[in-house]
């Protein structure tokens, strides 16, 4: 089963666990989800379906990604650009733990397909106003659609060897993040820097491909490449 099914799997299983919203707007009048109404349930079933949601956030972007707890499955990354949350009132970090929460909670929404209520339609329009200046024209912007992701692509066999698949849609930055997470779940097996040199010179090709689609997660991987071999030449 790919993991696109498997997530369709979980959003048909949400829709049918009749989840209650215990969030209120007192000033709209509407109902929402929080985090505690379904991401307990949410777990529950991606884990016995076997896939798994890792939740980032930067200052531009932020992202939730899917992955198959296989370490030959494929994965699924929904992204958003990162707004953040305004409390004239509150501290920093408290301004910071509002962002995290909102963003955390609008993006598994959105994997999971949960209906929500229309917050914008939900606020009263502002009156228009007598007068006004026009408004610049804008151009459209045309955003630029990710490469696909290859289909196949593995080292030259032995020991230690990786082969990376891709469902079909799945795009270049969804291989990226496959590469990285096979290539970390990997090391966490070595048991020798003579191990880390195999897996490194085995998969060259991966890591060669990678390079061509990214210098800078290149460049990233090396160094966690890096920092493995130091780990077993500081424990001799």
């Amino acid at each position: 089963m790919s993991v696109y099914r498997k997530l369709q799997v979980v959003r048909i299983e949400m829709a049918r666990a009749n989840l209650k919203k215990s969030g209120k707007n007192k000033f709209a009048g509407f109902e929402y989800f929080e985090l505690g109404d379904f991401l307990p349930k949410a777990h529950e079933l991606m884990d016995a379906v076997g896939i798994c949601g890792v939740f980032s956030i930067g200052p531009e972007f932020t992202s939730l990604t899917v992955f198959d707890v296989d370490p030959s499955g494929g994965a699924i990354q929904f992204t958003s650009p990162t707004v953040m949350a305004e409390n004239s009132k509150g501290q920093p970090i408290q301004s910071l733990g509002a962002t995290h929460t909102y963003m955390r909670r609008y993006m598994w929404l959105i994997a999971l397909e949960l209906s929500e209520h229309d917050e914008v339609d939900a606020i009263a329009a502002p009156e228009p106003k007598a007068k006004h200046k026009a408004e610049p024209k804008l151009e459209p912007v045309v955003a630029e659609l990710p490469k696909a992701a290859p289909a196949v692509i593995e080292g030259k066999g032995g020991a230690w060897n990786l082969k990376i698949t891709s469902d079909p849609g799945s795009n270049v930055l969804d291989w990226i993040e496959s590469v990285f997470q096979a290539v970390k779940f990997t090391l966490e097996l070595v048991q020798s820097e003579s191990d880390v040199m195999t897996v490194f010179r085995t998969n060259k090709a991966i890591f060669d491909r990678l390079q061509l689609e990214s210098e800078e997660k290149h460049k990233e991987l090396m160094s966690v490449f890096k920092t493995y071999r130091e780990k077993f030449k500081e424990s001799k």
